[in-house]
């Protein structure tokens, strides 16, 4: 099972700055160590620099994020292939711990995980 673990900010300007290197090394160590273990499959960041795209009224429309200037990473996410949702969990865990280990027991942040589905889960043929 496929899952994308995201953590994005609560307040973006709770914690304005780039991130603590420690963290990044970190969370660089606990990827590696998922990647050799064959769970991780791709993991990074994004910035608050955002373009955002709707369909109305038929015709599609873009608009230029609210913090365009910055370039700051403000959140992350893991795409991991585990046996089962209690799996991504565990992991989703182990990442928001480091963010307690480095950063303190006083800084916050949530986690959201959402299964990802691909057309094989829906009777498509497997790619070639």
């Amino acid at each position: 099972m496929r899952f994308i673990l995201l953590s994005p900010p609560d307040d973006p300007s709770r914690n304005p700055g780039p991130p603590d290197p420690r963290l990044m090394a970190k969370i660089a160590e606990l990827g590696a160590d998922l990647t050799r273990q064959g769970v991780m499959r791709e993991m990074g960041g994004w910035s608050t620099q955002k373009v955002r795209l709707e369909l109305k009224g038929g015709k599609v429309r873009m608009t230029d994020g609210p913090f365009a200037e910055s370039k700051e990473v403000v959140g992350g996410y893991a795409i991991v292939d585990v046996a089962s949702p209690e799996e991504a969990v565990a992991l989703a865990s182990r990442f928001l711990e480091v963010h307690r280990e480095i950063l303190g027991p006083s800084f916050e942040l949530s986690s959201e995980i959402h299964r990802l589905y691909t057309p094989e889960d829906f009777g498509a043929p497997p790619k070639a």
